[in-house]
């Protein structure tokens, strides 16, 4: 892969958040497709905004297709929703949605509810789905489905899981596991962010010019889980760990970040070595971080 020069002063294109020209549907696993979008993080408020590179975070949707039923992980942000709704009509075809999953009550993770539902009348949300009433009152009652950890959906050759999730946005997040093509959808765990040039975006972890690390994982990390500065990241690191040598997924499929497939090990020891940096005082300490890290069967291993 070609390496693209630092971004500086010259850079001076327009800027938006939300970027409305995402990459077309990707089959990055047998029936699992990628659709979604970036968002820029130069365009953020705050400490970002002063950034000159050109930094991007994805806002991930997947699509699952058994051959029954489908299900989508994640709505899409509200933004991407024109990219997202062609994903799904190159997908699906004749085909009906059959589930979404919003991981919890955040506008990248179920903001296109109510138009999926509009599109796909008989459409059935899954996961934590109190108060999805009050955020989209245009939704069907019979509509919204509780699926708790340990229940599961069997789409015809793919069988889903949810799960407990690790790293948490919102007291509701769950995570989810497709057996069969053995994904692990993790949301907001493992996000990261990488460098936008023409030809970045669309591209899985191992695809990338260089392995990301600081500030390419700090950015998504500060915005999104604050609460690691007063949590244990030390217990959170290693469930994750066991999570992973358990589960022995082909693919990791973070909402914020590019799918990590194959030898990923630095990848991930850099996402934990950077989040524990932000652990509450001795709750954990970077050295500390890599040995658990270490220990991680790389996806597809």
């Amino acid at each position: 892969m070609t390496e693209h020069p630092a971004a500086g002063d010259a850079d001076t294109a327009p800027r938006r958040a939300y970027l409305t020209r995402p990459s077309p549907p990707r089959e990055i696993a047998p029936g699992v497709f990628w659709l979604g979008g970036c968002s820029d993080t130069g365009a953020w408020r705050g400490k970002w905004a002063k950034e000159k590179a050109r930094r991007h975070v994805y806002t991930n949707a997947y699509l699952i297709i058994g051959a029954e039923k489908s299900l989508m992980v994640e709505s899409g942000h509200s933004a991407h929703w024109s990219g997202v709704e062609r994903g799904l009509d190159a997908v699906l075809a004749d085909r009906p949605l059959d589930y979404v999953f919003p991981s919890h009550q955040e506008i990248p993770h179920c903001g296109n509810l109510s138009r999926l539902a509009a599109k796909y009348p008989e459409i059935a949300v899954v996961g934590d789905v109190r108060d999805y009433h009050l955020y989209f009152p245009s939704l069907r009652d019979e509509s919204l489905r509780p699926a708790g950890p340990g229940t599961t959906i069997d789409l015809g050759g793919t069988e889903v899981e949810f799960l407990p999730a690790l790293w948490h946005d919102l007291p509701m997040t769950q995570w989810l596991w497709a057996s069969g093509p053995d994904v692990l959808f993790c949301v907001d765990g493992l996000q990261y962010s990488h460098d936008h040039w023409a030809d970045d975006c669309g591209l899985v972890s191992t695809e990338l010019a260089t392995v990301p690390s600081g500030p390419f994982i700090e950015a998504p990390a500060l915005d999104t889980i604050k609460w690691a500065a007063y949590s244990d990241m030390a217990a959170i690191s290693s469930e994750f760990v066991e999570l992973m040598n358990r589960l022995r997924p082909q693919l990791v499929a973070p909402t914020h970040g590019a799918p990590i497939v194959g030898e990923s090990r630095q990848l991930i020891s850099n996402i934990l070595d950077t989040i524990a940096e932000m652990s509450r005082p001795g709750a954990m300490s970077p050295t500390e971080a890599s040995p658990a890290a270490e220990a991680v069967a790389s996806p597809g291993r």
